[in-house]
């Protein structure tokens, strides 16, 4: 009786697991930092990422916070816009754009490794944000033609 030859099973390679915690809200971030992690292996991760929506009768001056201690992440998914209705002026709550968001992502996450604005924190967070290779139309050719993004930093 001849015996039955086990099938080989091919197995890739091994997919790195992200251990951190991220909001309902921010869920789409995730193959953003995996894309970084990927690429640069060594830089800190962070724990959790949060989203907050401010609160309309406040000023709001910051998209984003970053706690080193704990290396948890804060991003706003929405900021303030002023609008005249009738003669009075009233807050309205308008999305951050995803590039936005990815800008102070990056900038936050820059400040796990840099604690401080100057030029080593900025140069890290625009290596960060040309790892995720986000383009935009080019204003030069009537938005035919895409360029990489333009990181800010704010």
């Amino acid at each position: 009786m001849k015996k039955k030859k086990a099938k080989a099973v091919k197995k890739g390679p091994k997919k790195a697991k992200l251990r951190t915690k991220i909001s309902k809200p921010l869920a789409w971030l995730e193959k953003y930092l995996m894309r970084v992690h990927r690429r640069m292996p060594t830089m800190v991760m962070p724990r959790t990422i949060r989203s907050f929506v401010p609160n309309p009768a406040k000023k709001h001056r910051t998209l984003g916070n970053c706690c080193i201690e704990d290396k948890s992440i804060t991003l706003a998914t929405h900021t303030h816009k002023v609008v005249y209705k009738g003669g009075r002026k009233k807050r309205v709550l308008v999305p951050l754009s995803h590039l936005e968001i990815l800008q102070t992502f990056a900038h936050e996450l820059s400040h796990l490794a840099y604690e401080n604005h100057d030029y080593e924190q900025e140069w890290y967070g625009r290596t960060i944000f040309h790892t995720f290779g986000l383009t935009e139309s080019c204003p030069h050719c009537s938005g035919k033609g895409v360029i990489p993004a333009r990181y800010e930093n704010t």
